[in-house]
């Protein structure tokens, strides 16, 4: 049976659990990006003895919930608690508003199954917890945003953040700022950051938004006669973010809208944030007018993190939980998990979660097994081509001279250190590796694998980027190249 006293009392480890799994069951259905979108700060969900309601702020919302989403938030429901529960679609504010997004301190996911049968779940007290995520307390309900402070510098970021300190200091004379880039290299957490420092300094308006809350915000004004309020929102801030732009794509009368606000926010001076997974130039779906608007301020791409940076990024996502990790651990996530911080983030909710449930210390073994799938999923498949490429881009040669037999150390080197990630990453012969790489024999292949083993444990250094660095480093660079492919 539901209580509301169950949903106030603290969230038992099978209680954690069971909201995981529902998480991930809607995660599964529609997507990390789409249900944060769809499900963020618009939707609650009211718990009774049978049911679960499926709340949203207005008529509108809820119509376009129940079209779109209606089949995977029913599957989801039942899969986790039961096939008798009751699922309906309501318009209002809960009394007690209930989060599906967890608060920092509840794990994102759990690694462990549940001991009990699926069918005694529906049984228990059901277990969501009131929402307790870092915007409660902020005025008017307002989603906390992230900030330039907790924003983790590295190589492949450095010129979107001076280009992002640039737009504070004086804006509105570069716009837009357009940041682009892989999902979770970081240019959320600017486009956020810049709107929270303008909000902190006491200008008189900053918004930010996703651009599905950019399209519905502008079809709901449509419908309710709302577009003067809409509009004046967006045009008469100082400064306005909006996020995945590319998703606009297909959105005829969402992107007239959309370029008449860029123009108007271009004449009075304001400051135009954007993000994209892409360049301008590459969204064609947009129309070459609004990609010319796009491309007239400043373009900053992002890579993906290096694993120094995504060694910081883990280092302090954990300091701020209270986990106390070890650099072992610490390492191990950075080096196995690509630069995306959401990726880092939700391992270190499992591991923190497998250890509450089992009661066990967090060694490198312990984490080692509750992210096995996250480990195993970011594998991919490796080529000598591919090992090829990514020598030739981190040492910044051409491909006709890593396989030429030419015995400069230059060259030598960098054949070397290719030889050996070949052997690692690649199930090929030696007499394979050894032609692919300028001719060389299968006992050239197997020098080169022992030497670099050696200038690894003797901790040497070679030269990269007119600079001398570690062989290990080196080749960590190669490593996520790699792994970026």
């Amino acid at each position: 049976m539901w209580c509301a006293q169950g949903i106030r009392r603290n969230v038992a480890k099978d209680d954690m659990e069971i909201v995981s799994r529902l998480r991930e069951q809607l995660i599964d259905k529609v997507g990390k990006e789409r249900y944060e979108l769809w499900f963020g700060d618009h939707v609650h969900f009211e718990l009774s003895e049978g049911t679960v309601s499926v709340v949203a702020q207005d008529a509108f919302s809820r119509e376009r919930l129940r079209a779109k989403l209606s089949a995977e938030i029913r599957t989801a429901v039942r899969s986790v608690v039961g096939e008798s529960v009751e699922v309906q679609f309501v318009v209002g504010a809960p009394k007690q508003p209930v989060s599906l997004l967890p608060s920092p301190a509840l794990p994102l996911s759990s690694p462990l199954e549940s001991s009990e049968p699926r069918g005694q779940l529906k049984q228990q007290t059901f277990p969501f917890k009131p929402a307790t995520s870092p915007q409660a307390g902020v005025p008017g309900g307002r989603r906390r945003l992230a900030t330039l402070e907790e924003f983790v510098l590295g190589d492949h970021n450095r010129v979107a953040h001076a280009a992002a300190q640039s737009a504070l200091a004086r804006p509105g004379i570069v716009s837009p700022l357009f940041l682009f880039g892989p999902s979770g290299c970081g240019k959320t957490h600017l486009a956020e950051a810049i709107v929270q420092a303008v909000r902190s300094r006491g200008m008189r308006r900053a918004v930010y938004l996703s651009s599905e809350q950019f399209t519905s915000q502008f079809l709901e004004a449509l419908q309710d006669s709302g577009l003067p309020s809409f509009r004046r929102k967006c045009r008469d801030a100082d400064v306005l973010a909006i996020d995945d732009v590319q998703f606009l794509v297909g959105k005829k009368a969402t992107l007239v809208e959309f370029q008449h606000t860029l123009d108007m926010l271009q004449r009075s001076g304001s400051q135009i944030v954007l993000t994209a997974d892409r360049p301008p130039a590459e969204l064609f779906g947009l129309g070459a007018e609004i990609i010319t608007r796009m491309a007239s301020g400043l373009v900053c791409g992002i890579q993906p993190a290096e694993f120094e940076t995504r060694l910081a990024i883990v280092t302090q996502l954990a300091q701020r939980r209270g986990m106390n990790l070890s650099s072992d651990v610490l390492t191990l996530i950075a080096t196995e998990l690509l630069g995306d911080a959401r990726q880092l983030s939700g391992a270190l909710h499992r591991i923190h979660a497998g250890s509450t449930a089992l009661e066990r210390p967090i060694d490198v073994e312990f984490a080692r097994s509750c992210l096995a799938d996250l480990f195993r999923a970011t594998k991919r498949i490796v080529r000598l081509a591919d090992i090829q490429r990514a020598i030739c881009t981190v040492f910044g040669m051409d491909a006709r001279t890593l396989q030429t037999g030419g015995k400069a150390r230059a060259v030598s080197h960098p054949r070397m250190l290719a030889m050996w990630l070949a052997r690692k990453h690649t199930r090929a012969a030696l007499s394979e590796i050894g032609q692919f790489f300028g001719q060389r024999s299968h006992t050239s292949v197997l020098a080169a694998q022992r030497k670099v083993d050696q200038l690894v444990a003797e901790q040497c250094t070679i030269r990269l980027d007119q600079h001398h660095c570690p062989v290990e480093d080196a080749l960590r660079r190669v490593e996520d190249q790699l792994k970026i492919g």
